[in-house]
């Protein structure tokens, strides 16, 4: 007997008695052409493209899996919605063209070796849920994002990425948490051009950007913003730095109400000719003996005011 996966067939050996059906399962064809919706289970394989105007919807409780080497594009006013527990297998490429909308709905997500979300001009909305790597990779690839007039990431925790860059496009990020493996980045963020809004802010505490080793895991990292950046009760543990801002600058950024605990640096910046208001801050070590800078400044002058530094082997290093 035969049944259509998608754009494979694939044949079943039935022997005496065992006529019985076992699962049904979702796909979806090369060729989104119209709008569809995936349910209970569903694996998906081979290059797709969701077609313009056309929207998948991946409902809750469907447990999906992308089979290794595939693809998902989401072509120019296409949508696609994630939903449930999603595992994509190594070397798998999720990609929005301009005008294209991806969307985690409170998804639980797995990621192999390779994966990568990369978003073109188009919008990402990570809504509650979570992103790490699957059991047997060491990192996925993680969030790629270039010229989006949204990015929005509300409640939602990602973790074991080798790196997420967002450059020239609009962040919005609120109560979530970045979990940063040694030798990565939790968050790169570039534009070099003005107009656009970055603003990473918390209203619940433990949120924040959380190191697995304070001498390779790096926080945020801000390159030739010429945007204001606002940073407001945001946690940064056991990192490499928590925030580091180098080039010129071209816009006076605030960081208020921030925790920095055991960072071998907590905010480094160079060349901040525009200054920084750090106000309301706290930078600690905990660990046996004096280590960590609170704050290390190379040819630059902010505004410090109202912060605590405690058990740090320096406050404030200026050069």
């Amino acid at each position: 007997s035969l049944f259509q996966a998608g754009s494979g067939v694939i044949n079943v050996e039935l022997d005496p008695g065992d006529g019985r059906l076992l699962q049904v399962c979702s796909s979806l064809p090369s060729a989104v052409t119209t709008n569809s919706e995936v349910k209970n289970v569903a694996f998906i394989s081979g290059p797709i493209t969701i077609n313009t105007g056309a929207s998948v919807s991946i409902q809750a409780g469907t447990i999906t899996r992308i089979m290794k080497d595939s693809s998902i594009y989401v072509d120019n006013g296409a949508s696609l919605t994630i939903r449930g527990d999603f595992t994509a297998d190594d070397n798998v490429h999720i990609e929005v063209a301009p005008n294209g909308s991806l969307v985690f709905d409170h998804a639980v997500c797995k990621w192999g070796q390779g994966s990568v979300i990369e978003v073109n001009g188009g919008s990402l909305n990570i809504n509650g849920g979570s992103m790490d790597k699957a059991s047997e990779s060491t990192t996925w690839a993680g969030i790629r994002v270039t010229g989006s007039d949204l990015v929005n990431i509300s409640d939602a925790t990602i973790s074991n990425a080798f790196i997420n860059h967002i450059f020239d496009s609009n962040l919005y990020m609120s109560n979530s948490r970045i979990n940063v493996p040694g030798g990565s980045y939790g968050l790169l963020l570039k534009n070099s051009a003005p107009g656009f809004q970055t603003e990473i802010i918390n209203t619940e505490p433990g949120r924040g950007f959380y190191g697995t080793s304070n001498l390779t895991s790096k926080g945020m990292y801000l390159y030739t913003m010429k945007n204001p950046v606002y940073i407001s009760n945001v946690d940064f543990q056991n990192l490499n730095y928590g925030i580091f801002k180098s080039a010129i600058p071209y816009a006076t950024d605030s960081v208020s109400e921030c925790n920095f605990v055991n960072c071998d640096t907590g905010i480094r910046l160079c060349n901040n000719e525009n200054g920084t208001d750090i106000e309301q801050c706290s930078f600690a070590n905990n660990q046996t003996g004096k280590q960590c800078t609170g704050i290390q400044l190379v040819a630059s002058s902010p505004t410090i005011s109202t912060s605590n530094f405690t058990n740090l082997y320096r406050g404030i290093l200026t050069e």
